[in-house]
């Protein structure tokens, strides 16, 4: 029975995991659980288990993936004649084929409210309310869809409340009211942003805050439906979207917003974990008891009263134009749930916004990054690939000069897209030859920073006592590679022992900090980014610092320079995983530097003292975007770094305070 027992906590974590948007996390559970269950003496079990995949599947927005796990399910529930289970997974099957955008099928697979059985559970009111509203916005008839999501407010998931605003700022477009759908979004984003700020735990408001991602991608689709059907001009099309690109911030550190645990909380976390029901079901009539007891204790956090915020910045059209000079436009990308927008903002230019096609973009990504992600891919696919990409991201741009310096909103898909690669418009020399690119964190004004320090410490993974983790064989030549590169510059150079010395590093103001040691990223896990460090003592575990560490204690470095593998590696999911570099960046660093998939550690004797010569070279203004642009051109030009793979990955995130 414990077997058994386990993977019941188990798929409940899972459960509790796909609400929070931690989808690796969700499935990471589900695969454990499902080796410990027997298909043969646990077969709704196991078809729990599946229904379960396919609702990560739907969140992910693969609706064949999820169509093959329900349909698993659906197998195992007829056999063994469980009218309930089949029910609740017939409903799950319309979501599935909703999003598959294949709407009669989904529609005679809902039915109408004739059709439901006296004693549905409110997980399926909940889900055929969404459905059927969901096909009345379709079919224009916002009154109808109006009343049913009215009906079902009270039974609706934290997920499912999203989904509910969704649909609700579409029938306020379809009705005529553009303005009023965008209001509603905007809305219920500064109401989760309150949430955050007084959640008292930096991973819980991250998650919160993550929580706005879905929010925002219906605001885009909104814009894309606008601008096809000529209801907005472009101009106030920017205007709308701005907002969305200001990152939510919640400050690192603030011991003062903590609040303690509510009994609410508890108790709705151990039903969900550990109570045992009827056929193994992981989700029952309660689906919303964890969002509820959730904001009872956030409502109630710090004083005691209600959740208070100060008023949300707002990111202006003007503020965002500003950020283009001559010589350096502003690009983002903007993926709805659906639609991708382009936003191209040059200096001295009105603004344009174009609808590129989703499925196209991804699937020219997917092509160049499965060559890059080994040392021997193809360089001619690798150049095949990268053109086929320009074209559809610069697309429209032809006649207009070759960026000296492009900069990039980093936004989920812009994060994965090798930049360096690309080719502009009639140019047949990629960007590398002659561009530099960064990566912009755009958030609210930070308070005047003081001056960079006047010093680089050079931080290395301590590598002398009890080792769990491999050497890193070049490190210790780094801080004499940046001698010899800076030679009328202050270095020092220091061994990382333990993670609260690198966290105390990280928040000195205007630090300028070398760090070399062994990173990972498994880019869909809640919190499997960050830095390992030998263990403290003899036989004991490895230290891990995750990205959830930086929320925690804050960063005020001026320069961050990551020398390890993948720690700026994100999902391009829409999920709650942040990778450790842009943490890092969030968390306040102006600047950092980091790659996005496996680095030679040998290749640091390229790019390090190429790095930070060019850094060297901008005086009293150093640009670590150009000085990367320099190490990568120094990786490019060698013999043995040349291949894309080791030089393409690297990136550099700018944090940019806006004012309104």
């Amino acid at each position: 029975a414990e077997p058994r027992w386990q993977a019941n906590t188990l798929l409940r974590m899972a459960a509790l995991f796909s609400e929070l948007r931690a989808f690796g996390d969700a499935k990471a559970a589900i695969e454990r659980a499902l080796t410990l269950l027997d298909a043969r003496h646990a077969p709704a079990r196991v078809a729990a288990a599946r229904l379960l995949l396919a609702q990560i599947a739907l969140s992910e927005g693969q609706p064949e993936s999820g169509l093959r796990e329900v349909d698993a399910a659906l197998a195992v529930y007829r056999e063994l004649a469980m009218a309930e289970e089949i029910t609740r997974a017939g409903v799950l099957r319309a979501a599935v084929l909703l999003r598959a955008g294949r709407t009669d099928e989904a529609r005679a697979a809902v039915g109408t409210e004739a059709d439901d059985p006296p004693r549905q559970p409110s997980v399926d009111i909940a889900q055929r309310g969404l459905i059927r509203a969901a096909l009345a916005v379709q079919a224009g008839r916002p009154a109808q869809a109006r009343g049913l999501l009215h009906a079902i407010a009270a039974h609706l998931s934290w997920r499912e409340q999203l989904e509910r605003d969704h649909l609700l700022a579409q029938i306020e477009y379809r009705s005529g009211h553009g303005e009023r759908a965008h209001a509603a979004l905007r809305a219920r984003a500064g109401e989760l942003t309150a949430l955050a700020q007084a959640a008292g735990n930096p991973l819980l408001a991250h998650v919160l805050l993550a929580s706005i991602d879905t929010l925002r991608q219906s605001a885009i689709d909104l814009v894309a439906s606008e601008l096809d059907a000529g209801h907005i001009a472009p101009a106030r099309a920017v205007a709308v979207l701005a907002p969305w690109l200001l990152e939510a911030q919640v400050s690192a550190g603030n011991a003062a917003s903590r609040s303690p645990s509510s009994p609410a909380l508890d108790a709705a976390l151990a039903e969900m974990l550990l109570a045992e029901r009827a056929h193994g079901a992981v989700v029952e009539a309660n689906a919303n008891a964890l969002p509820t007891a959730l904001l009872e204790r956030l409502s109630r956090s710090g004083t005691g009263g209600g959740v208070a915020a100060p008023p949300a910045p707002v990111l202006s059209a003007d503020a965002l134009r500003a950020l283009a000079t001559p010589g350096r436009p502003l690009l983002a990308l903007l993926r709805g749930r659906t639609r991708l927008l382009r936003l191209w903002i040059d200096d001295g230019v009105d603004p344009r916004i174009d609808s590129l096609d989703l499925g196209t973009v991804e699937q020219h990504l997917e092509l160049l990054r499965t060559q890059l992600a080994r040392p021997d891919g193809d360089l001619a696919q690798i150049d095949v690939h990268a053109r086929a990409l320009s074209a559809q991201v610069f697309s429209g741009l032809a006649g207009g000069p070759r960026p000296a310096y492009l900069q990039v909103l980093d936004q989920r898909l812009a994060r994965a897209i090798p930049w360096p690669l690309l080719y502009w418009p009639g140019d047949e020399q990629p960007l590398l030859e002659r561009s530099s690119v960064s990566l912009l964190h755009l958030v609210a004004a930070d308070a005047a920073r003081g001056a960079p320090a006047p010093r680089i410490e050079v931080l290395i993974a301590d590598q002398s006592g009890p080792s769990a983790v491999q050497t890193l064989a070049s490190a210790a030549l780094e801080p004499t590679l940046i001698a010899a590169a800076l030679p009328n510059q202050s270095i020092s150079s220091g061994t990382i022992t333990t993670r609260t010395q690198l966290l105390e590093k990280l928040a000195e103001p205007g630090a300028r900090l070398h760090v070399s040691a062994h990173g990972q990223t498994q880019n869909d896990r809640l919190v499997a980014s960050g830095l390992w460090l030998n263990p403290t003592a003899a036989g004991g575990d490895p230290q891990f610092l995750s990205w959830a560490d930086l929320f925690e204690h804050g960063v005020a470095a001026d320069l961050v320079v990551l020398n390890a593998c993948e720690l700026a590696h994100g999902d391009r999911a829409a999920s709650a995983a942040l990778d450790f570099a842009s943490a890092i960046s969030r968390a306040g660093a102006q600047h950092t530097i980091a790659a996005q998939w496996p680095v030679s550690d040998t290749a640091s004797a390229v790019w390090v003292p190429a790095f930070y010569r060019a850094l060297a070279a901008g005086g009293d203004a150093p640009d670590p975007g150009d000085a990367l642009a320099q190490a990568r051109r120094a990786l490019r030009a060698s013999r043995a770094f040349r291949h894309p793979f080791h030089w393409a990955g690297w990136v550099h995130l700018q944090r940019v305070g806006v004012g309104d």
